[in-house]
């Protein structure tokens, strides 16, 4: 996920085919912001947390939308660097250890 910004209106889903396939941004916390440019004007920008990514399909916006959640973090999740999914990993098992050794507390068990 990364912050974007736009001269044109955002929305919170956005298809361009491709080939007999799609890319897909997503859009959340959509905000429109006054930027101050020299001489005391302004314009007027959106900005958003963005994630994007390629589908082999051309899906419609309705579809998109009923399935959002999980494209955002099927598409955050691919975006994310080998490093980034080791350290998820080691974080998520050191959750699963931690539990583990509070369940044996708990229930006066040994934890291999």
């Amino acid at each position: 996920m990364h912050h974007t910004r736009s001269a044109t209106e955002l929305t919170s889903v956005q298809i361009e085919p491709v080939g007999p396939g799609a890319n897909v941004w997503l859009r959340q916390n959509i905000q429109t912001v006054e930027i101050d440019l020299c001489d005391g004007l302004s314009q007027t920008m959106w900005e958003a947390d963005e994630v994007s990514g390629t589908l082999s399909w051309i899906p419609t916006v309705a579809e998109v939308e009923e399935d959002f959640d999980e494209m955002w973090e099927a598409f955050e999740q691919a975006g994310k660097t080998d490093r980034e999914l080791v350290m998820e990993a080691m974080a998520a098992a050191e959750r699963a250890q931690a539990q583990a050794d509070f369940t044996a507390i708990l229930t006066d068990t040994e934890v291999m």
